[in-house]
């Protein structure tokens, strides 16, 4: 199992962002993670799915609404590196016009010499969706189409066109390809049984959040067998979890325990959280209290 952090993306200070991802590298982390938000509404109806409990109040479920745009972010952090990785869980895909989005991913995957890991799902949030003004039914089918846009799109060094049932076009040239053949990794995002089957059918992982060790091992079992049902063997796709970890001076054992306990369950990725109630430079001494707390097992 690997060990990623998410970037303190709430201090929203380039060079305190760089200097995280650096210190994220230097000490032997795999990667590290944003979100995806285009903007916050100040009233939020729609319930959170990720986590135990929901409040609609904004400033519980948004205590920082610092989110600095997640493709713009992968570009400077992996321009600032050069071995991490990048990624996104999640970008909510139809957010975002597909073509122009598989160039945006194509030529970040391309420069950063494949360190793009890009998490994808259908979303959750209503009121952002209308105020981007795009149509929140069917999303779930939009993802899957745009899916398909994307791959077709990263696969072929000739032109390619797409009739579907949201988006079409004639054929066009969309190069250069990717640095990775067929394109960056997709995982999908998500704990629903429409999640994990779109996972089964178009992704290459599947990136979970806030799910206990025996959460995460129930919905695991289950994304085998939905595999297995599309003629995929399990090792095909890449497991992970996010989630926060107490990691304060007296609690760095129980950490390392949590840590072992979502390897033995088969994840192949643990992405810390970072906590947003302390500085940049707090989550890089908790970030490194942890590297020597695990020692050599997770690099």
């Amino acid at each position: 199992m690997k060990i990623g952090l998410q970037l303190p993306v709430f201090a929203s200070e380039g060079a305190a962002i760089r200097d995280f991802a650096v210190a994220a590298e230097v000490n032997g982390f795999d990667s590290v993670w944003t979100g995806d938000h285009f903007v916050i509404p100040a009233v939020v109806n729609a319930p959170y799915p990720y986590a135990w409990r929901f409040s609609s109040d904004i400033d519980d479920l948004f205590p920082i609404r610092n989110f600095l745009e997640a493709v713009s972010l992968c570009g400077f952090v992996t321009g600032a590196t050069s071995t991490l990785k990048m990624g996104v869980g999640i970008f909510v895909l139809p957010m975002r016009n597909p073509v122009a989005f598989a160039k945006e991913l194509a030529t970040l995957d391309l420069l950063s010499s494949g360190r793009i890991l890009v998490g994808i799902g259908a979303g959750w949030l209503a009121e952002e969706f209308e105020a981007l003004g795009l149509p929140f039914a069917e999303r779930g089918e939009r993802t899957d189409e745009y899916i398909a846009i994307m791959r077709a799109l990263w696969g072929a060094n000739q032109p390619v066109g797409f009739t579907g049932k949201y988006h079409s076009f004639k054929e066009v040239y969309c190069e250069p390809l990717p640095f990775t053949p067929g394109g960056p990794p997709i995982w999908a995002g998500g704990h629903t049984l429409a999640a994990l089957r779109r996972c089964a059918r178009l992704a290459d992982g599947w990136h979970a959040i806030e799910l206990s060790p025996d959460e995460f091992s129930s919905h695991n079992a289950r994304l085998d067998q939905l595999l297995r049902s599309e003629g995929r063997a399990p090792e095909e796709v890449v497991r992970t979890v996010a989630l926060r970890l107490r990691l304060s001076g007296d609690s760095i054992d129980e950490a390392v325990n949590l840590v072992d306990a979502y390897a033995e369950r088969g994840c192949d990725l643990l992405v810390v959280l970072a906590t947003p109630s302390r500085s940049v430079e707090e989550n890089v001494i908790r970030a490194k209290r942890l590297r020597d707390a695990l020692g050599d097992r997770y690099i």
